[in-house]
């Protein structure tokens, strides 16, 4: 039943959190990751503003998926190599910083000491299969995109059904690759073998941690017009400024909490599934029930 599975969801979560209270060096890799990304997304964004061509093809593109139909909208093979680029390697520094929580948390759950430089270790010694996995995520991501634009309304549909269906078979993959070294089509199948052997507990972790997520996005946007009001009603900049900071600090501190949760969270099933016990930190009855029917 729907109540069990987030009743399950909840307890795992609790759980997930007293092993971040535990070690919580393992907040740090989302913080690194998103510092990482933000660095690669201004390396790309430098060419565009040094170059009209490049600004113009980007204002065509827009000002025509705006006004026609998204397939009649051109891009310049510069523009889609950049974009391919700075989609590869944002894609890569996420995968990467995530299999390097994965590394650090598992470490944590065999009793191993833990840290950032033990999970980087981890990390680096799978970057081949991180590298092999990203290019294939990548490239179907991209596929699907482009189909997506150039089929009618039924058409894209579909493709947003297949997106939707490899996102959820995917849903263990870098944890296997992590864990097991396998290759990334591998990885895949093994993916979609523990999903079914956890009647898709996965998937109920991350409805429970989107409407958290949204929860959350809303009290922050709460916060953010409640800054503009008050501002407004008080001729108070210092006012609406602090106001405003706090829900920022909600928003960056729930987003790194939750990420570092998310994984905690979905390697102590993956572990379960794959070995039968309880990793140090959550219950044996928890990740049983977990992997219940009902």
């Amino acid at each position: 039943m729907a109540t069990g599975k987030i009743k399950r969801s909840a307890e795992l979560l609790v759980q997930s959190w007293s092993v971040l209270k535990k070690h919580p060096s393992l907040m740090v890799f989302p913080v690194i990751s998103g510092i990482a990304t933000l660095t690669v997304l201004g390396f790309f964004a430098v060419p565009v503003l040094m170059s009209e061509t490049l600004q113009g093809d980007l204002e065509q593109m827009f000002s025509q998926g705006k006004n026609d139909d998204p397939k009649d909208a051109t891009i310049s093979h510069a523009l889609w190599l950049l974009f391919f680029a700075a989609f590869f390697v944002c894609n890569f520094v996420t995968v990467f910083f995530n299999a390097a929580l994965l590394g650090a948390a598992d470490r944590a759950f065999r009793g191993q000491p833990t840290g950032i430089g033990a999970g980087i270790k981890v990390a680096t010694s799978r970057i081949h299969l991180v590298l092999g996995w990203c290019v294939i995520s990548c490239l179907l991501g991209i596929l699907l995109s482009l189909l997506e634009r150039r089929l009618p309304f039924a058409g894209r549909i579909a493709v947003r059904l297949v997106g939707a269906a490899w996102g959820i078979a995917c849903y263990f993959v870098v944890p296997v690759l992590v864990v097991e070294g396998l290759s990334p089509m591998a990885a895949v199948r093994r993916s979609v073998e523990v999903l079914k052997t956890g009647w898709g507990e996965g998937l109920a972790l991350a409805v429970g941690f989107t409407a958290i997520s949204t929860a959350i996005g809303a009290v922050v946007a709460v916060l953010a017009v409640g800054a503009v009001v008050a501002g407004i009603l008080t001729k108070s900049l210092a006012l609406g400024l602090g106001i405003a900071s706090i829900a920022v600090a909600i928003g960056i501190g729930w987003s790194i909490v939750a990420s570092a949760l998310r994984t905690i969270a979905q390697l102590a099933l993956f572990r379960f599934a794959s070995s039968g016990n309880a990793p140090d930190g959550f219950s044996q009855q928890a990740l049983e029930g977990a992997f219940a029917k009902s």
